[in-house]
C-alpha cells in the first residue's frame, strides 16, 4: 500500500525581519515501510534558497523516542555513470523555482520521520513523503 503524506505546505514566506524562519513538518510513521521518498519544492522564487533536512527516529513499546537523527542517506535523483555509487546527502538546498526528489536508503529502517525546512530571504517550500508500506497495512 503506498500512501503519499503532504507534510510541508508553502512552509514558509520569507520574512526579512526573521533571523530563522524554520518550520517543521507533522511526524510520518514510516514502520514497516519497504521504501520512502520525499519530494521537495521551493516556490516564488527570487533570492535565497529553501533547505530540506530529514530527520528519523524510533519510539519503544513504553514510549520512549531515541529523539530526531539527522538522516544522512538521501539518495539523490543524479544521474551516475555505471561505475559510480549513488550520490547521497544530509541536507537538500534549493535555491530556484524547482522540484527534487530523493529516496531513503532501502537498508535502513526507523519509526518515524519529518522535514524541516528553512527559508532565507524569499520563496516558499514545501515537501511530501511517500511510503510504501509493502504488504503491511498502514500503521
Amino acid at each position: 500500500m503506498i500512501r503519499t503524506y503532504k507534510v510541508l505546505t508553502d512552509a514558509i514566506e520569507a520574512d526579512p525581519r526573521e533571523v530563522a524562519n524554520l518550520v517543521t513538518s507533522e511526524t510520518v510513521d514510516i514502520r514497516g515501510a519497504k521504501r520512502v521518498s520525499i519530494i521537495l519544492k521551493r516556490a516564488t522564487h527570487t533570492a535565497g534558497s529553501s533547505t530540506f533536512v530529514g530527520y528519523v527516529g524510533a519510539t519503544d513499546e513504553n514510549g520512549n523516542s531515541t529523539g530526531g537523527i539527522a538522516y544522512n542517506k538521501w539518495i539523490t535523483n543524479t544521474t551516475n555513470a555505471n561505475t559510480a555509487d549513488v550520490t547521497r546527502v544530509g541536507s537538500v538546498a534549493l535555491s530556484s523555482t524547482t522540484v527534487v526528489e530523493y529516496s531513503m536508503s532501502t537498508e535502513d529502517t526507523f519509526g518515524w520521520l519529518y522535514l524541516t525546512c528553512h527559508t532565507a530571504t524569499d520563496g516558499k517550500g514545501s515537501a511530501w513523503v511517500i511510503v510504501d508500506y509493502a504488504n503491511t497495512k498502514e500503521i
